[in-house]
C-alpha cells in the first residue's frame, strides 16, 4: 500500500492498522521478493492505473463513500502455478499477480459505481489464455 491507496495517508500513518510500517514493507516484500529465486508479484491494478486515486473500501460511518474518503484495499491474486485455469484468491490490499501472467492481462478495473449492501466496491480483473505452445 502507497499513500494514493488511503484518503488520509499523512494521519494514518503508523497508526491505523492496514498502512503501518510493518504491513507496507511486508506487502512491498511480496511484489519484490528479498530472494531471487522467490516468484516476484506485481500489483496490476496498479499497473494499470499508474497514478490513480480509487478506492474499493468506504466506511459506514461518516457517510465516507459520498465524501470520497476510502482505502484501495481488496485484491485479487492469482496462483502462481503453470495450469492454463489459474484459481483466483480474494485477499486484502491490492490486485496482486504472478509476474509469469501479467502479459495476459486484459484489464483491471474498481466498479465503484456499483452499490449495494456491502462496504467494498467489485473489481474486475480479465485475463486472457496462455499462449499455445
Amino acid at each position: 500500500m502507497t499513500s494514493l491507496d488511503l484518503s488520509n495517508p499523512k494521519t494514518n500513518w503508523n497508526k491505523t492498522a492496514g498502512y503501518t510500517e510493518a504491513e507496507t514493507t511486508a506487502f512491498a516484500n511480496i511484489l519484490n521478493p528479498p530472494k531471487d529465486d522467490a516468484g516476484k508479484f506485481v500489483d496490476i491494478w496498479r499497473k494499470f492505473h499508474p497514478h490513480d486515486k480509487h478506492y474499493t473500501y468506504f466506511s459506514f460511518r461518516f457517510n465516507c463513500r459520498a465524501k470520497g474518503i476510502g482505502w484501495r484495499l481488496d485484491m485479487c491474486r492469482l496462483s502462481p502455478q503453470g495450469a492454463r485455469y489459474q484459481k483466483l484468491i480474494l485477499l486484502d490490499r491490492a490486485v496482486v499477480l504472478s509476474e509469469r501472467i501479467v502479459s495476459r492481462v486484459k484489464m483491471c478495473e474498481i466498479r465503484g459505481e456499483i452499490y449495494g449492501a456491502s462496504d467494498h466496491c467489485p473489481i474486475v480483473l480479465e485475463i486472457g489464455p496462455e499462449a499455445e505452445p
